[in-house]
């Protein structure tokens, strides 16, 4: 059943009373809530407590944008709704929710919202600063952050969050110091195998693969130190 233009008009001016209402209708909050006319459903979708899981979830997954806005603002979005958000809501969106520290999010809606912030640098400060955010993708934003977003993350963050991002940035840059060694050592161990004709498509891929840079390194060693032993028989 669907309000009447002279209803929605009416339910308009109503809204904001009844949608927090503990004891509001409940036929009538769940037909506002699916108004079309985002000025009848918006306040109903943000703040009364008389919808459920269920409608959040059917409502996010068939309205528009405008619709998907208001409720990334209701408190304590279950990860039921905070996933479909997250699959459909557009960017102005998804930093809604993405701000709204009692929103609760799946594994898989991490993933993905982190995976959104690749191109927007706005939502990568905005998901840097929630508390609940887990480790591995605050290591992930972190490392992807211009160094003026990491600043402004450290100047916006609280003391103990100050900490956490000081401690992954740290664990950042040693690893990229670690990589870079490592890879220095495997170009080097290219090279000396390339000048002995030993390199192949085959090995190169194995290398790669194992990722086993101190077994190659320290094969190098080898190998010089038996053309060392070679060259001094030839001597005698």
């Amino acid at each position: 059943m669907f309000l009447s233009r002279e209803s929605r008009a009416g339910s308009g001016r109503t809204q904001c009373t009844l949608a927090p209402a503990e004891h509001a209708p409940f036929e009538v909050i769940q037909r506002l809530a699916r108004d079309n006319e985002i000025a009848v459903a918006g306040s109903v979708l943000t703040g009364s407590n008389i919808l459920r899981t269920s409608d959040l979830v059917e409502i996010a997954s068939t309205k528009g944008q405008d619709h998907l806005l208001a409720i990334s603002g209701r408190e304590n979005l279950p990860e039921a709704v905070t996933d479909v958000i997250v699959d459909r809501g557009e960017s102005r969106v998804i930093r809604k929710l993405a701000n709204n520290a009692s929103a609760r999010f799946s594994e898989a809606g991490y993933s993905k919202i982190v995976t959104r912030s690749e191109t927007d640098a706005e939502l990568i400060e905005i998901l840097g600063l929630r508390i609940d955010l887990p480790l591995k993708y605050l290591r992930d934003l972190l490392s992807r952050a211009t160094q003026a977003i990491r600043e402004r993350l450290l100047a916006l963050a609280s003391p103990e969050l100050q900490e956490e991002i000081k401690r992954v940035l740290k664990d950042i840059s040693a690893t990229a110091r670690k990589e870079m060694r490592d890879f220095t050592a495997v170009d080097a161990v290219i090279k000396c195998v390339n000048e002995q004709r030993e390199l192949n498509d085959d090995r190169i891929g194995r290398f790669a693969k194992a990722r086993q840079f101190d077994e190659v390194a320290a094969s190098r060693t080898g190998h010089h130190a038996t053309l060392g032993r070679t060259a001094g028989r030839t001597s005698r």
